[in-house]
Order: structure tokens, then sequence, then C-alpha cells
């Protein structure tokens, strides 16, 4: 039977889990994801399972904490698989004999004063390995970070266009509607109050409030459509070569994760913009939000649709309004009303689908908007909270960005590198949630010594998550990134 259970461990093609025997893991998606050493049992064993085990936290009654996953501290999950590693690695002696106990107890004395200077050494190899392991199934985190200080000066300088490698044109076959165009250019499909509030632009256009553009027919209140809306206006010129990473950079502010697609701009100053926001690239978007990009990285959404959201920033110019310019934002904010009441568009700002959305959110994120990921209650798969508090890890990105030498950088770095190994290690279990909140965050907190590590992490969450899409935004945003109110990549 032992030489049936290891010939079938041999033949089953999944990859063996790092701990083998000592696997600690109970979770059912971990073993059907990676295959096990048989156990074998042996008389010792059995003595040793017979005997009770010392009351330790971890064999006390779960707490609320440990049942919702709680953040613990990184030696816990370190730890714990090292310990089981050393044990496994130090070899059983046989029994002795009453005559030979006597005879080499001087060499047992000399061996424990041996084991006794080397196992601090042991230990922290055995944490260090199973660190290194965890980190070779992907690129190494602390080679790119030191990538990231080495080229920071070319970081803090973005390549213009012309200096860029340049990528090969998207080819859009001639033929394709309208929507499958935006959906090959931008990788997303948009939503039908998108191209409903462009027909009430045309409406308003022909008003002759926006002088036949409907792009400018919210110019009086100082919004301008853009992004996607360039398309509908015929705005690409059709013997242009765009390649995707230009296009996936059109109008995209700073601060806007790949979640976040921008359709409105508004005030220069403050960065003021408005764009759907999705949780998954396949799946229509779950609000329409707006960011000042020149003041935040905090997202704030709005309302469930495009119309929505227009009309409560109308409501909130008209309070602030000269008696000149609230003329025309009642006007505006009538023809808008009117629209959307008979084609049933809603303008609440809090519906059902947003307040479903919000029981999903798994947590909050810099920019404030929530991440949602597949979580099962039950088994608690799919997100655990990061091995730091958002306090601690934004004092320790604002020492990492604020460095005045590349040698103190590297020290800063060294100590987030810990909550990254975390999150990778959560990757490895399936809480994919866990690595996608890190990414986002170094992400929103946006300084450039920070883009390898942010594009490594949440890029991997995202094809981990299926939402391939979302990675290829970020890492074409991450080429480009700029802090400026003109984001348009037409000439």
């Amino acid at each position: 039977m032992p030489n049936d259970a290891a010939t079938s461990y041999e033949d089953d093609k999944r990859d063996p889990c790092r701990y083998g025997v000592d696997c600690y893991q109970k979770n059912p998606a971990h073993h059907e994801k990676f295959k096990h050493p048989p156990k074998v049992s042996t008389s010792a064993a059995q003595e040793d399972d017979k005997k009770p085990a010392a009351k330790t936290p971890s064999n006390d009654k779960p707490s609320s904490a440990t049942k919702t996953k709680k953040r613990g501290s990184l030696s816990d999950w370190l730890l714990k698989p090292a310990e089981k590693k050393l044990k496994e690695q130090t070899p059983k002696t046989p029994k002795e004999s009453p005559r030979n106990v006597e005879s080499k107890q001087n060499d047992n004395d000399e061996r424990r004063k041996e084991k006794k200077a080397t196992t601090s050494q042991n230990d922290n190899n055995v944490i260090e390995n199973h660190v290194h392991k965890n980190e070779e199934q992907k690129k190494p985190e602390e080679e790119n970070v030191l990538q990231s200080v080495e080229k920071v000066k070319e970081v803090e300088k973005p390549l213009t266009e012309n200096k860029r490698p340049k990528s090969p044109p998207l080819l859009i076959p001639s033929d394709v509607d309208v929507q499958s165009r935006i959906k090959l250019m931008f990788l997303v499909d948009m939503p039908e109050d998108f191209y409903q509030f462009w027909n009430f632009c045309e409406s308003v256009g022909s008003y002759a409030l926006s002088k036949g553009d409907p792009c400018d027919a919210f110019k009086s209140v100082g919004l301008k459509l853009v992004g996607p809306f360039d398309v509908l206006a015929d705005r690409f010129d059709s013997n242009a070569d765009y390649s995707q990473d230009r296009l996936l950079r059109h109008w995209r502010y700073y601060y806007d994760p790949p979640e976040f697609q921008t359709v409105i701009k508004g005030d220069e100053q403050t960065g003021y913009h408005l764009g759907y926001f999705r949780d998954d690239p396949k799946e229509k978007p779950v609000f329409v939000a707006s960011n000042l990009a020149e003041k935040s990285y905090v997202i704030k959404p709005i309302a469930e649709n495009l119309f929505g959201a227009v009309n409560s920033y109308l409501e909130d110019e008209k309070q602030k309004a000269d008696p000149f310019i609230k003329v025309k934002i009642v006007k505006l904010q009538n023809l808008l009303t009117a629209f959307a009441k008979k084609e049933n568009i809603t303008l609440e700002k809090t519906t059902d689908a947003m307040n479903k959305r919000n029981s999903k959110v798994v947590t909050k994120l810099f920019h404030k908007a929530g991440l949602v990921v597949p979580f099962d209650k039950k088994s608690e798969v799919g997100y655990r909270e990061l091995a730091e508090n958002d306090a601690t890890i934004k004092i320790m990105l604002g020492k990492i960005d604020k460095c005045k030498s590349e040698e103190e950088r590297r020290g800063h770095m060294s100590r987030l590198q810990p909550v990254i190994t975390f999150a990778n290690i959560a990757n490895d279990e399936c809480d994919f949630g866990t690595s996608l909140e890190l990414g986002l965050d170094l992400f929103s907190f946006g300084s450039p010594f920070l883009h390898d590590s942010a594009k490594i992490l949440a890029s991997t969450a995202y094809n981990l998550l299926g939402r391939t899409e979302f990675a290829k935004i970020l890492e074409a945003h991450l080429k480009d990134r700029k802090k400026s109110s003109n984001l348009s990549v037409l000439k």
C-alpha cells in the first residue's frame, strides 16, 4: 500500500505543496490545487498522537478575530511552517540501551552544545527558505524594488511618446460597430446609459447650448465629455496609428485605478472628473464616481449612472452659482430630468444595486471606493487582512517616498518587504484579494518608487482573478503616469 501511494503521488501532475507532509492547511481549495505526499504511520508517531497536546492559543476555540481572518502577526504565517519544517529536518535517533547511554553521555553533551549554538541559525534559514520558495514562483519583489530605486531618476522624468519604445498599432477592422470598436480600444463594454447620455447631449447640441458639439453640451457649467465619448464624436484619426497602451492611457488621470474609467472632465485646477467604476472588467459598472486628481486619491461614488451623477453635480453647482450661471444650470437640469423620466432612467444617488454591492466589499482600500472579490464566508477563502494596518503602511510608504538617498530608501523598502511577502503567501492560499489590496494601495499612494511593486502585486492578483484586462490597463498606465489635466492621446 505505501508503494501504491508513493506511485500515485509521483504520477499526480499537480504542483507539490511546499510544506509536504507537514502541511497545516485545511483549506479544500489548497488541497485541490496542490498535491501532498502520503503520510507513513509509525508506532512512534501513533504514540505521539495519543499524547494530549499542550494547550496553546492555536488549540483554543477560534475567537471572532480568527473566525473572520483578521490580521495576525507575520510570525503566525512564517514561523508555524518553519517550526514544522525544522522538526522534519531534525533526524530521529534510535532508542539507546542503558549500557550505551552512559558511554555516549559525553558525546551527547557536546552535541547539545553544538545544537544549541546552531538552532537559532537553523530557524532563520528555514524562514528564509520559506520566503524564497514563495518568491521563486514570481518575479522577486526585492529585485524589482532595487531596480525601481536605481531607475528612479528615469521614473521621475517620464519618457515622452517620441522617446518611448513604440508599441505596435492596434488594428481595428473597419466594419466593426461602435460598441465593438470601443471594446477593442479600451478593453471594456460601455453600459446603456453611456449611449443614452450621448443621445441626450446631441439633443442639447441641437438646442444650440453647445453650438452643435455634443461633447460640449455642458461646457457652460464646466464639464466636457472625454474618453470613449471621443470615439462617438469620431475624433480618432482613422489614418493614425494608436497602440493599445496609448489608448488605455486616454484621459486616465494620475490616481485612476484600472477599475475607474474617466468619461467627463471638469475643473482643471482641482482635476475634477467623473468616471465609471467597475469591480470586474467583464461586468457593467457598479456606479459613477468622481475624483479630484490634483488634491487626493480618494474616489467618491456619486450615482448609479451618468444622468444621476451629472444631475448631482448640477445640484451642487446651483447652490453656489451666481444668478446668471444659475439660469443656465436650471435650464440644463430641466432638460436632463425630462429626458431621464422619458427613458425611465433613475437619478437616485444611492440605489438597491449600489447597496447590494456595498455588502460585498471586503475592504475599503486607500481610495475608499472599496474592493469586491469572490469571498466564501464559510471557508473564508478569497481575502484576508494585510499584515499591517493602513496607518502603519502609510507611514512606511511615506518614509520610502521622502528618502534623500538610495541607501536609506533600500532600508525602508526592506521593512515593507515582509508585508509584500505576506500578501504573496495569501495568493498561494487563494486569498487573491489581499495581494490586490496592497497593490492598489501602493498605486493610490502615488510614489514612483512604488510603481514596480504595485504593478507586480496587483497584476498577479488580477490574473488570478481572471481580470486580465485590468492588468493590461495598469501596466499601460504605469508606463507613462502623468499628473496633468490634459490627458488626451489625440494629436
